[in-house]
């Protein structure tokens, strides 16, 4: 490859790095993955991403307290959340410091769901009580969290 296409090559990425980062924040390894798939070198998108991140255009915090905040929003539970950070390759200790599995808020959107889905209708037998568990269980909610809401509701 002459100077010049390798020169071309990391605009490339690193133009297309910064349209994709416009829209929306994303993890390192999300970007990675889509600028691969475009045909770009690995070794020419990990020299752009840490440019990027030097530039703080790339940042693993940002992107996890958005990525929470938006999936907390739509009604996602933290085991949920954990499970798709972990799938975007966050680090562990970057999700420790948005996703606190222990704090109570967690029921109060757990409590939002459930109400907007089931509007505070008794579950009429097992077989429903099973149902919405299931569904809350989906949403990323602990067993716990929900046998304590299933059984005051």
């Amino acid at each position: 490859m002459s100077h010049d296409s390798a020169h071309q090559d990391h605009a490339g990425i690193r133009n297309r790095a910064i349209r994709l980062l416009a829209i929306r924040e994303h993890s390192q390894y999300e970007l990675q993955q889509k600028l691969l798939r475009r045909g770009f070198e690995e070794a020419a998108i990990n020299t752009e991403l840490q440019k990027l991140k030097q530039q703080d255009l790339l940042n693993e915090n940002r992107f996890a307290e958005q990525y929470v905040h938006y999936r907390r929003g739509r009604g996602y539970g933290p085991l949920r959340i954990t499970m798709e950070l972990q799938q975007k390759r966050v680090p562990e200790d970057l999700i420790a410091c948005f996703v606190d599995e222990h704090d109570d808020s967690w029921q109060q959107d757990m409590l939002r769901v459930y109400r907007k889905k089931f509007a505070n209708r008794p579950a009429a037998d097992y077989k429903e009580r099973m149902r919405r568990a299931r569904f809350l269980q989906y949403r990323g909610f602990s067993a716990e969290a929900i046998r304590q809401l299933l059984d005051n509701n």
